[in-house]
C-alpha cells in the first residue's frame, strides 16, 4: 500500500487560542497521488495578522469539501467529533482529520485508498462564532502502473493468479463483487437525480413574484449555495438586495451573506431581525465587501443589537456611508457606542436615520453629539424625527454647529413636539456661527409659535447662514404673525432660501399677502408649500401678485379650499404669465376645472 503525505514547511511559530480573526493556509501546488494509496492534503490556521503564529483549531468546525462539485460534503468535524451525516457516499470510511493536532492548528484531510474520482478541488473551511477563512487545494490522481522492471514477471503472475481464481474461487464471491459496483453505480446516478430535482424545486421559488418565497421552506445546504451562486450573478441584485424578497428573517441574513456582502446597497427593513443578525453583519462588515449603504429600519435590534454592529463599522474594511436604524427600539446606549463610530479614523458614515427611536431622548443625543465634534466624523445628514427630544438637545447641537470640526448639512428633528420655541432659540445660537455649515433643517410638529419664527429670521438675514430649505410645516402656533415675523429674514438679500415649507401652519390670506410682499423678484426662493391652509377664494386676489413676483415659482395649494371660481382665475392669469408648477389637489374643484387645466400641464 503506497502513502503519500504532502506537508507545509513552516517558520519555526508559536501557538494561540482561537479568540479572533484568522486564516486559513494550504499549500499553492496542487497535490498529486495515485490511485490505492493514501493521501494527506494539508491544511493549518493561523492568526490573521500575525501568519506564524498557529491557533489551537479543537473548538472551530472544520469542514472540507468539493468545491467543483458545488461545495459537496467530503468531511465535517464539530462539536469535537466527526458530523459526516451528509458526506458524499464515496468518501464514507475513507476520511478523517487527525485530532490529536487540531491543538496545533493542524486541519489537515487524511484521505485514505485514493481513486481516481477523487480527483478534483477540495475546500478547506473553518469557522468560529465570529469569523470564518477558507482556501482551496487540487488534488489529481493517476491510475496505478506497474514499473517496466518485472512487467514480464508481472503479467505471468497475473495470469496465473487468474486461472487460479477461476478455480478456486466460489462463483458467489464474484457475484458480490459485481453487485458493490453495480451498487455504487446507482448511489452515484441516484445522487446525481437527487441534486437536480432538488435544483428544480428551489429555481421555481427563486423567481417567484411574492415576497419573502423561501421563508417558509426548509432548503438543504445545496439548495442554499444555489440560491446564493444565483443571487451572486445578478447585477441587479448587487446594486439593490431586498432580503424581504426572499427570506426576511434571521436565518435569511446569515444564508445570504455572501450576497450582502456583495451588494452596494442592502435593505434588511422589517425582517424580524435582532441581535443575532447584528453578530453577522458586523463579520461582513469586518471582512471584504462592497455596502456603501444598509437599511435595519423596523426590527427591534434594541442597543445590544446596535453595539455588535458597530464592532464591524469600526473596521477598517468597512465603506457604509449610508445606515438607517429607525425605529429600532434604540435608547441613549446606542448614541454612544455610535459615537465611538463617528470618532473612529476608519468610519466612512455621512448619513444616519435614528428616527422613531424614542428611547434616545436628550441623553441620548448629548452621547451622539461627543462623536458629531469629533475631527474624525465625516456625517453630513442626521435624521432624529420623532425620539422625544426637548431644549436640551438644540443646546448640545447648537454646540455642534458652532464646531470647526462639523460637517453637518442636513438636519431633521420634526415630531419632536419638546423643542418648543425656547429649543429654536437655543438652536439658532449655533446656526448663526460662522463654522456652521447647515443647508437643510426640518422643524415640522414642533409645537412653534410666531416667537421661533423672530429667531429664524435673524439666521436668514445672517450673513453666515447656508440655509437653502427649511420645513415648518405643521406648527399651527405659527399663523400669519408668524409668517410676518419669518418676512423679516425672507426678503433680506443675505437669506439664500430655495425650498419654504408652510404646509397646516394656521395661515390665511394675511400670511400669503406678507409672503408676495416680502419677496423680491431675483430671490432664491423656488418652491413653497402652503397646503392644508385656510386660504379660500381671497387668494384669488394675490394672483397677479404672484403673475409678477414669482415667475418660475413651484407653488403648493392642496387643501386650501380652492373652488372652481379661483382655479378660473389661476387660467386666466397663467395664459400671460404661468407658475412653474402648482399643486390643487384636494381641492373643490369640480368638473369644471377639467375645462380649465391648460394643454401645456401648467396644473400639477
Amino acid at each position: 500500500m503506497q502513502y503519500v503525505w504532502v506537508v507545509l514547511l513552516f517558520l519555526p511559530s508559536a501557538l494561540s487560542q482561537s479568540t479572533g480573526r484568522f486564516r486559513v493556509v494550504v499549500p499553492e501546488a496542487p497535490v498529486s497521488s495515485v490511485s490505492g494509496s493514501d493521501v494527506v492534503l494539508s491544511c493549518s490556521v493561523r492568526e490573521f495578522d500575525r501568519p506564524n503564529i498557529l491557533v489551537n483549531a479543537v473548538d472551530l468546525n472544520v469542514t472540507w469539501s468539493r468545491s467543483d462539485l458545488n461545495n459537496s460534503l467530503v468531511h465535517l468535524y464539530g462539536n469535537h467529533k466527526d458530523l459526516n451525516t451528509d458526506q458524499i457516499p464515496s468518501y464514507r470510511g475513507r476520511t478523517a482529520v487527525f485530532k490529536e493536532q487540531l491543538k496545533n492548528g493542524d486541519v489537515s484531510l487524511n484521505l485514505s485508498n485514493v481513486r481516481i474520482t477523487d480527483e478534483g478541488e477540495y475546500t478547506c473551511r473553518v469557522d468560529s462564532t465570529t469569523w470564518k477563512s477558507d482556501k482551496t487545494i487540487k488534488l489529481s490522481v493517476k491510475e496505478f502502473v506497474p514499473s517496466e522492471t518485472g512487467k514480464t514477471d508481472g503479467i505471468a503472475v497475473g495470469i496465473t493468479i487468474v486461472v487460479l481464481l477461476l478455480m478456486a474461487v466460489p462463483a458467489g464471491i464474484l457475484f458480490h463483487f459485481y453487485n458493490e459496483k453495480k451498487k455504487k453505480e446507482e448511489e452515484i446516478e441516484n445522487e446525481k437525480k437527487k441534486k437536480e430535482e432538488e435544483i428544480e424545486n428551489v429555481t421555481s421559488l427563486l423567481y417567484s413574484d411574492k415576497d419573502g418565497h423561501l421563508q417558509h421552506h426548509n432548503l438543504s445546504p445545496r439548495q442554499w449555495d444555489y440560491v446564493e451562486e444565483t443571487l451572486l450573478k445578478s447585477k441587479e441584485e448587487l446594486k439593490e438586495f431586498n432580503l424581504r424578497k426572499y427570506d426576511p428573517s434571521e436565518r435569511g441574513v446569515e444564508k445570504l451573506q455572501k450576497v450582502i456582502a456583495s451588494s452596494e446597497k442592502a435593505l434588511l427593513k422589517q425582517c424580524n431581525l435582532t441581535e443575532k443578525s447584528c453578530e453577522v453583519l458586523a463579520s461582513v462588515l469586518s471582512s471584504e465587501n462592497s455596502l456603501t449603504e444598509l437599511d435595519l429600519s423596523l426590527n427591534k435590534l434594541q442597543d445590544s443589537g446596535v453595539k455588535k454592529l458597530c464592532e464591524g463599522l469600526k473596521s477598517s474594511h468597512c465603506k457604509l456611508q449610508n445606515l438607517r436604524l429607525e425605529e429600532c427600539d434604540l435608547t441613549e446606549k446606542s448614541c454612544a457606542v455610535l459615537a465611538e463610530v463617528l470618532q473612529s479614523g476608519n468610519s466612512k458614515l455621512i448619513e444616519l436615520h435614528l428616527s422613531e427611536n424614542r428611547g434616545l431622548k436628550d441623553s441620548g443625543v448629548k452621547n451622539l453629539c461627543n462623536g458629531l465634534k469629533d475631527k474624525n466624523c465625516k456625517l453630513e445628514k442626521l435624521w432624529l424625527k420623532q425620539c422625544d427630544l426637548g431644549e436640551k438637545s438644540c443646546v448640545d447641537l447648537a454646540s455642534v454647529l458652532r464646531s470647526e470640526n462639523s460637517k453637518l448639512i442636513e438636519l431633521n428633528l420634526s415630531e419632536n413636539p419638546g423643542l418648543k420655541d425656547s429649543g429654536v432659540e437655543k438652536l439658532c445660537d449655533g446656526w448663526k456661527d460662522k463654522n456652521c455649515k447647515l443647508e437643510i433643517l426640518r422643524l415640522e410638529y414642533c409645537n412653534l409659535t410666531e416667537y421661533s419664527c423672530v429667531d429664524l429670521a435673524s439666521v436668514l438675514r445672517s450673513g453666515n447662514s447656508k440655509l437653502i430649505e427649511l420645513n415648518l410645516s405643521q406648527n399651527r402656533g405659527l399663523n400669519d404673525a408668524g409668517v410676518e415675523k419669518l418676512c423679516e429674514g425672507l426678503k433680506n438679500e443675505n437669506c439664500k432660501l430655495q425650498i419654504l415649507g408652510l404646509a397646516e401652519c394656521s395661515i390665511t390670506v394675511k400670511g400669503f399677502t406678507a409672503l408676495a410682499s416680502a419677496l423680491h423678484p431675483s430671490s432664491p426662493l423656488e418652491e413653497l408649500d402652503l397646503s392644508r391652509n385656510e386660504l379660500k377664494e381671497s387668494e384669488q386676489k394675490l394672483l397677479p401678485v404672484l403673475r409678477t413676483k414669482f415667475p418660475k415659482l413651484k407653488v403648493k395649494l392642496a387643501k386650501c379650499s380652492v373652488t372652481d371660481e379661483g382655479c378660473a382665475a389661476r387660467a386666466s392669469e397663467n395664459h400671460s404669465s404661468p407658475l412653474k408648477e402648482q399643486d390643487l389637489s384636494s381641492n373643490d374643484l369640480k368638473e369644471s376645472e377639467q375645462k380649465l387645466l391648460p394643454d401645456d400641464d401648467t396644473f400639477v
